[in-house]
């Protein structure tokens, strides 16, 4: 299960170069993340990230710090959830409607987030 968790920070690493290289790729997570179906499918992903981290934590380096990842991503999951969509539309046009080197911002995150977990975590 370890090993499950360190591909899934290499692929939310890769998939954050990704984003950061490709506006056309920035530009289909906006328009997903403003579809119910697209919104359920990542809230799901977070609540199923956030179990596995949990499993996982007494086996990490960080066995404290996997477990608050986890729980947070679980709450984030079921936030996204609940949350409007009406809030979501705002928050995507927000995005779209920042310069290019400020939209890159959004893979630069989850190739930070990736990383850091996967090197001093787990």
């Amino acid at each position: 299960m370890l090993l499950i968790a360190k591909l899934v920070m290499v692929a939310l690493a890769l998939y954050g170069i990704a984003l950061y290289l490709n506006k056309k790729m920035r530009d289909d997570l906006l328009e997903f993340v403003k579809t119910r179906k697209g919104l359920n499918i990542i809230a799901s992903g977070r609540i199923v990230i956030g179990a596995l981290f949990l499993h996982v934590s007494p086996e990490t380096r960080v066995p404290g710090l996997t477990t608050i990842l986890g729980i947070l991503l679980i709450i984030a999951g079921i936030v996204a959830f609940i949350i409007k969509k009406d809030l979501v539309n705002k928050y995507a046009d927000w995005w779209k409607e920042k310069p290019e080197e400020q939209q890159q911002l959004m893979g630069i995150v989850p190739v930070a987030i990736g990383l850091i977990v996967l090197i001093f975590v787990l």
